[in-house]
Order: C-alpha cells, then structure tokens, then sequence
C-alpha cells in the first residue's frame, strides 16, 4: 500500500523545513563553508528523494515556525522602537536589560500555531525565551497538532520548562499591566510622544 505525504514527512522530514533550517544556520552562524551544512544538504536531499521514490508530492500546512526569522526580527525592532520612540532622539542607555524592563510601554507577544510532525513545541518556547530576554517583556505560547487518528486537533503541552511562557499567564500579566495603568476612572493614560526637536 503507498504510503501519505505524511507519513513520509513523519519519517525524513518536509522539504521545505529541510531547505530553511540551513539557509537560517548560514545567517544566524555566519556560516561560510559547505562542509558545515553538507549534513543538512544531504538530509534535504534524501527527503526529496524519498518523496521521488514513493511518487508522492510533499504537501502540507505552512508550519509553526515558518518564516519565524523574518517574524523574529521584526518583533525585536517593533518592541525596541516604541520604546525608542517615546523617549525622542536623547535617549541615553547604560545596560539594555535594566533600560528594556523600565521603559513603557511594555511589548508582549502570543504565539498559536498548528504544528506539523516536523514543529517542536520545545523550540517555539526556546525562541520566545530569547525574545523576552533580549527584547519583549513577555511572550505565550499554545500550540496544537491534529491527533493520531487524524479525527480531530489535540493540545501540545508546553515543556516543564516553558512554564513561564503559558498563555493564560501571560494574558494574566497583560491584564495587570492594563489595571495599573489606568487611571482612577479607568481611563487610560494620555499617549506619550517624544519631545519637540
């Protein structure tokens, strides 16, 4: 009996995974010689050539982490611009880390994603660990997956260690920052803008 494309993806993975996952390692690394990508070159060839063999096309959902590079950065520049721009072109910072948890407004980010037999929630919680210790004040995560039995979608628990990144948590801190915010009547604070040239 041939087999699904997903059964195939479970076994060597998706292409397409396979071609990002060295195209971001030559970025991020600054890699420049083949010899450090040739086992990913060779995993993305075997997957092609996998699906070729079965005479099954790869198809599937756009993943969890698909595109995250380009999502990561702006996320980074988006957080530390507010901040930025509220405080006009004088803005003097000593250490990132105290300067970024001190200056409003604070930057959350929330993160549901489908994931695919190839996404890894583990990953997703490592990346928003980064983001929240390099530039946003706090980030959640779900993710979900389509069951064994492909009937329905189940939860995906986040790992022991993504504890502080579980969605409900960081909703809970988002609406505490909102009540100690507002004014007495509930009103909210005036917008702040950076200062006249």
């Amino acid at each position: 009996m041939p087999r699904s494309a997903r059964q195939i993806e479970e076994e060597v993975g998706y292409p397409g995974d396979r071609w990002d996952a060295p195209k971001e390692r030559i970025q991020s690394e600054a890699i420049e010689r083949f010899e450090d990508i040739r086992r990913d070159w060779l995993n993305l060839m075997w997957a092609l050539d996998t699906y070729r063999k079965e005479s099954v096309k790869p198809t599937r959902m756009r993943g969890a982490t698909s595109d995250w590079t380009n999502r990561r950065k702006e996320l980074k520049f988006a957080a530390t611009d507010l901040k930025l721009y509220r405080r006009g072109y004088e803005t003097q910072i000593d250490h990132w880390g105290v300067w970024k948890n001190n200056q409003p407004p604070k930057t959350y980010f929330l993160w549901a994603a489908r994931l695919g037999p190839s996404d890894r929630i583990e990953r997703m919680v490592e990346d928003v660990r980064v983001l929240v210790d390099t530039y946003l004040d706090g980030a959640g995560v779900f993710g979900w997956r389509e069951s064994a039995d492909e009937t329905a979608y189940e939860v995906v628990p986040l790992p022991a260690t993504g504890r502080a990144h579980d969605l409900d948590d960081v909703l809970h801190r988002i609406a505490s920052e909102i009540r100690d915010n507002t004014g007495p009547d509930n009103e909210p604070p005036p917008p702040v803008g950076p200062p006249p040239r």
